[in-house]
């Protein structure tokens, strides 16, 4: 049988290889029926695609790759507990149900990879990071501050770069105090 690795929002890993496009290779419905792939099957770098929309999604993501002028090769990624995958595009649905019971399909096609290397304050809001270096140079708000150091899952999983110059002067004593309490802050 074969075995489903979960990976999760925010899983964190970095690019080790690309693998070349492949057509065959490219997610794959699964409805159960004779006609379809059986997840036994199919073979292991292959995603399936399960659920209502399954061939729609099917449908979308090969769509997403013929628009490709040159065909890209696929990222292969190594997660940090070892797991190694080939990164294919997704397709996300929602489905908008009008009152007179006519719907309609809303889809987004990506690559579900976030490059990790530059993520501002904003755009790490909702993340949980497992490693991570802080540069608070620019930070003038403590809540930017607190943005940034929350998104941690433990202090041994942070790393800063470089402390911000004005928080003694601007900042929430509050935020002070636990920088300097657990971080070794050492400005008045």
């Amino acid at each position: 049988m074969r075995t489903i690795i979960s990976l999760v929002n925010d899983t964190q890993g970095f690019i080790k290889s690309f693998k070349p496009y492949v057509e065959e290779e490219l997610p794959t419905a699964y409805n159960g029926k004779n006609n379809e792939r059986n997840r036994e099957d199919a073979p292991p770098d292959v995603p399936l695609l399960i659920g209502a929309h399954a061939r729609y999604r099917q449908e979308e993501i090969c769509r997403y790759s013929e628009k490709l002028k040159i065909k890209r090769p696929w990222p292969v990624v190594k997660f940090q507990k070892g797991v190694i995958r080939t990164i294919y595009p997704d397709c996300a649905i929602t489905i908008i149900r009008d009152p007179d019971k006519s719907f309609n399909v809303l889809s987004r096609t990506q690559i579900p990879l976030i490059a990790g290397w530059a993520l501002t304050i904003h755009r790490s809001q909702g993340m949980t990071l497992g490693r991570y270096q802080v540069d608070l140079t620019n930070a003038f708000e403590a809540s930017q501050v607190y943005v940034a150091l929350s998104r941690a899952r433990s202090l041994d999983s942070l790393e800063f770069v470089v402390l911000p110059k004005r928080i003694h002067k601007y900042g929430n004593p509050e935020v002070i105090k636990f920088m300097r309490e657990k971080l070794g802050y050492r400005y008045p």
